[in-house]
């Protein structure tokens, strides 16, 4: 289904396409959230909210969609759960903080380099780090990779994961060469 073809849809029978995305691309959400710690209730809930900015999204005709539109529910809900992770893991470390205790001083270093693998990641760019994050943190097969990203093939899929670890090995080349002293 595209987008063209949603739109459609929503606007002749909205229960309609309401019950075709959920019917494909619900289970995939289901299955990312379960892999990583979250329950079915918290799938029911992101997929519903993305379902909810999808519809008004069309409504408004502010919907722009590159791949297909299970593609792009599924990417919607897998950004708004880490999110949701990102947030509660934030909340705990703030819950944990104690005012009452001291907290020692410490001096940053300022031309200190960053060696962080989510740097590196980032560095590589937003498409790679949200692939590379489905293969190794979600454990997608290469098969829903490519259904996700909207790759034809799944050969397609694993060239350009490969083209993503190279960018990765690239930023971390680069980042010991500016670090060891000539």
């Amino acid at each position: 289904m595209n987008q063209q073809d949603l739109i459609t849809l929503f606007r002749q029978d909205r229960e309609t396409a309401f019950r075709q995305i959920y019917q494909i691309a619900f289970p995939k959400v289901a299955k990312v959230i379960g892999r990583s710690g979250g329950s079915l209730e918290d799938a029911k809930d992101i997929f519903h909210e993305s379902l909810i900015i999808l519809y008004e999204q069309c409504r408004e005709d502010q919907l722009r969609i590159r791949g297909s539109v299970i593609a792009y529910v599924t990417g919607m809900c897998r950004n708004r759960w880490l999110n949701q992770v990102k947030q509660l893991r934030k909340e705990v470390l703030i819950d944990d903080f104690s005012m009452n205790e001291p907290v020692e001083e410490f001096q940053f270093e300022e031309d200190a380099p960053s060696h962080g693998l989510l740097n590196w990641l980032e560095k590589a760019g937003k498409k790679c780090l949200d692939m590379l994050q489905a293969v190794y943190y979600f454990k997608y097969s290469m098969q829903e990779v490519a259904e996700e990203f909207g790759f034809r093939t799944t050969r397609s899929a694993t060239v350009q994961k490969y083209k993503c670890l190279e960018k990765v090995r690239d930023e971390v080349k680069n980042a010991q060469h500016e670090t060891i002293p000539a």
